[in-house]
């Protein structure tokens, strides 16, 4: 569910001072990041927003889309599926992805317990596709996901596996550009607009008059499905809508935001 309504302390963790936070994004080629803050809303403002593949984890759980956080445990069988269990037995499975304005990765489904190096070596090789990519096509888990497949931005959130000393050196080695561990407050991860994404793939799956899956195979088949046949529209608008989040967040100084009724209305975002 989507969380816009943010505490006064919560916000203040994730923008810290924001001086030193309009330095760190300054570093990441964000020529104004001010603006940024602020929500300004320029062209220059949307190609930089177009630039970022923005990545997060999720679990879905057999019978429904509880969050069993602070309550799970892994168990690891590399012979079936990818299982998760918890206090009252109910299995799950852990995936990750990530998306841009433009289009979204595969998803990667895991198994067991994932630690940097199962992270560089499982999650991460999709990189390789997202770079290889080149042409405009239909199909949003295909498509070319940047206009410079040269020039983009890496984000992560602030996972464990994430912050590993192997994967920052993967990172630094392997893509354009990416926020490391230093460079972005640790609990900023809820804002970013995956979230909302997950939030539609998790209604799909479930709702919509559907009976709860009844197998592990059928819940990845709902999910695999329900991440190829989302509109392109939803993850522009989302994207694109970040920066009036943000600065309804600093005009509210880290108080609720109860309710969030504004748009981008650049001409993609309208047509």
């Amino acid at each position: 569910m989507e969380q816009d309504g943010i505490q006064r302390k919560q916000i203040k963790k994730r923008l810290t001072c924001i001086d030193t936070l309009i330095t760190k994004w300054k570093n990441v080629g964000f020529d104004d990041p001010k603006a940024f803050l602020d929500g300004i809303r320029t062209d220059q403002d949307l190609l930089w927003w177009d630039k970022l593949l923005i990545t997060d984890p999720k679990v879905f759980l057999l019978d429904g889309g509880r969050n069993p956080k602070h309550k799970g445990r892994w168990v690891y069988d590399s012979e079936e599926l990818d299982l998760w269990e918890v206090e009252n037995h109910s299995k799950g499975l852990h995936v990750y992805g990530g998306m841009t304005s433009k289009g979204l990765t595969q998803l990667v489904f895991i198994n067991g317990n994932i630690d940097g190096e199962r992270y560089v070596n499982e999650v991460l090789p999709t990189l390789t596709d997202v770079q290889e990519r080149i042409e405009e096509t239909d199909d949003i888990t295909t498509t070319v996901l940047f206009d410079d497949n040269e020039d983009w931005i890496f984000e992560q959130d602030h996972a464990k596996c994430h912050d590993a000393d192997v994967a920052q050196e993967y990172l630094i080695e392997n893509v354009p550009n990416f926020f490391d561990k230093h460079e972005t407050p640790a609990k900023m991860d809820d804002l970013w607009c995956i979230e909302r994404i997950w939030a539609v793939i998790t209604n799909k799956v479930y709702g919509e008059g559907q009976d709860q899956p009844k197998s592990l195979l059928e819940l990845k088949r709902r999910i695999m499905k329900t991440w190829k046949s989302l509109d392109s529209k939803i993850l522009r608008k989302t994207v694109h809508q970040m920066p009036l989040r943000m600065k309804e967040i600093v005009n509210e100084k880290g108080g609720r935001v109860t309710r969030f009724k504004q748009y981008c209305t650049c001409r993609l975002c309208v047509e």
